[in-house]
């Protein structure tokens, strides 16, 4: 017989991590179009978090998990039969942290052979904003200087690895000498801990008074503004996240130092350019990952149990990497 209800981890209102409680839920249906997922783990993504503080739109009451994989176990009206018993990945659908999930229309994709479960719950968004933000909007070229912020982050992982094929010099800066251990063997020549030293004057120093070339920005926060004061002439400062923060993230870049200094100021979104990317560089991301090229920065592995100490953790900035969470496992 089918079950009829399911481990969830819920929040009811917005707030800290306290109000994400593990409970029970009825396994939910899909409608037209969607498909239902058997999870199997689910990513840490900050949209996560975002969420849960209240800082993303997303309604109550909430399960996160907006980057998961799983099983397909059931169809919903005009879903091609083809779909069912397939592995797929879905991204954009809230409801990961739970045992069976519900995909939409158009969000979810077979998981490519040589892709492991770990791998394809985080896979297609890390290293694809990764590969995107370096590759296609910094467009970094060899010999250039690129500083990336939150150096032992996930995607300033994979980045790291990207920039430095491209034949670019990474500075990478992280918070603290744990984080920098984690980082270094990903290939940045210079590591920076922001927390013990003003970060511009050390970049000014590794560039010769030049700065960089490239600044790779997914914090945000109040320390946006000191990018402006790091980027040499006619280089480019992309903003493709704000982890630390919408909120309180400094001045708008004042037209005169623009135009004193020369360099640009622009951002990345995957989701706004997956329309016109079509799946572009797919083949090649898949080759640098299936052959280990690039490593994939999977730390933790917690249970659907830990997911509020985990949120709690993100928070204090404790995490490196990326987390994942188990829900069934290698299914």
């Amino acid at each position: 017989m089918a079950e009829q209800t399911m481990r969830a981890v819920v929040a009811e209102a917005y707030g800290d991590p306290d109000v994400l409680k593990v409970t029970r839920l009825p396994v939910p249906e899909p409608g037209p179009g969607a498909v239902r997922l058997r999870v199997a783990y689910v990513s840490l993504n900050p949209v996560d978090v975002f969420a849960r503080q209240g800082r993303w739109a997303a309604p109550l009451p909430l399960i996160p998990g907006v980057s998961h994989d799983g099983v397909v176990d059931k169809l919903g009206a005009g879903v091609d039969a083809g779909w069912l018993g397939k592995r797929v990945q879905s991204s954009g659908n809230f409801g990961g942290c739970a045992d069976y999930s519900i995909a939409k229309p158009g969000t979810f994709s077979e998981l490519p052979a040589g892709i492991d479960w770990k791998v394809g719950a985080v896979w297609r968004g890390m290293v694809g904003t990764a590969w995107h933000s370096v590759h296609t909007a910094a467009q970094v070229q060899a010999g250039q200087t690129v500083v990336i912020h939150a150096g032992a982050g996930a995607i300033g992982i994979v980045m790291t690895q990207i920039a430095r094929e491209e034949g670019a010099t990474v500075i990478a800066l992280c918070g603290g000498p744990a984080k920098i251990a984690f980082a270094r063997p990903y290939g940045a020549k210079h590591f920076i801990d922001y927390r013990a030293t003003d970060w511009v004057p050390e970049v000014m120093r590794l560039t010769n008074g030049r700065g960089a070339d490239v600044i790779l920005d997914g914090n945000g926060g109040p320390e946006t503004p000191k990018n402006y004061d790091a980027i040499a002439p006619n280089g480019l400062v992309l903003v493709m996240g704000a982890t630390a923060g919408r909120e309180g993230r400094g001045p708008d870049v004042p037209v005169e130092l623009l135009m004193k200094k020369s360099f640009k100021v622009g951002a990345m979104s995957l989701n706004a350019l997956a329309a016109d990317l079509k799946g572009r560089d797919d083949d090649l991301m898949l080759d640098a990952v299936r052959s280990g090229r690039w490593k994939i920065p999977i730390t933790d592995v917690v249970e659907l149990e830990d997911v509020p100490a985990l949120h709690a953790r993100f928070e204090r900035r404790e995490t490196m990497g990326r987390p994942i969470i188990r829900v069934g496992g290698d299914l």
